[in-house]
């Protein structure tokens, strides 16, 4: 929890990094830490190999933790774009499809964890964040396929963006709650 303060409080990336570096040395079995960490490596430091060991690492050691699973969806995506940005349609899809995996077996976890770090990342719980960004995704990947001339699946990829989308407005916030946390 401390990471998170240093890193998205006080914008101060390597006291964040030392305190996750910290964590696993006092737990290596510490999942959390581990995914934080390479969320870290990826978005702020830019080191796709330390974030692919990290997200690993942590879904080796908790295949079902809710915060590694949607981590690794989230660096999925991202990295799907990227791929997308170099016309590798292909990979760029693998990639998507990939992500799907990870944030469905968030959406799964009948025993979604309501720790701290959770909390912190999630106000308004990580299933309603999961079920939007699942939309978008498969939103992208709906437009992605119909460059690649399959309507079909595209289709089908739509269809699967308006259920997702549906699940997140059915677990939407009230205007009220929102303007509280924003407040």
């Amino acid at each position: 929890l401390r990471a998170l303060i240093n890193n998205w409080d006080f914008d101060n990336m390597n006291n964040a990094l030392d305190d996750l570096n910290k964590a696993i040395e006092i737990d290596n079995k510490y999942v959390d830490a581990y995914a934080l960490r390479g969320q870290l490596f990826y978005w702020e430091l830019s080191n796709k190999p330390s974030a692919d060991r990290d997200f690993k690492k942590a879904l080796s050691i908790s295949p079902d933790n809710p915060l590694a699973n949607y981590l690794m969806a989230e660096y999925l995506f991202d990295f799907g774009f990227a791929q997308y940005d170099q016309d590798k349609k292909e990979l760029a899809l693998k990639s998507g499809k990939e992500a799907i995996y990870f944030y469905e077996k968030v959406i799964s976890n009948n025993n979604l964890e309501q720790n701290f770090i959770i909390r912190r990342i999630f106000p308004f719980g990580i299933e309603y964040d999961t079920h939007y960004q699942l939309g978008d995704l498969k939103f992208e990947i709906y437009f992605l396929l119909k460059e690649l001339k399959d309507r079909k699946l595209a289709k089908e990829f739509l269809n699967g963006a308006i259920n997702s989308y549906t699940s997140s407005i059915k677990l939407a916030p009230s205007q009220e709650a929102v303007k509280k946390l924003e407040l």
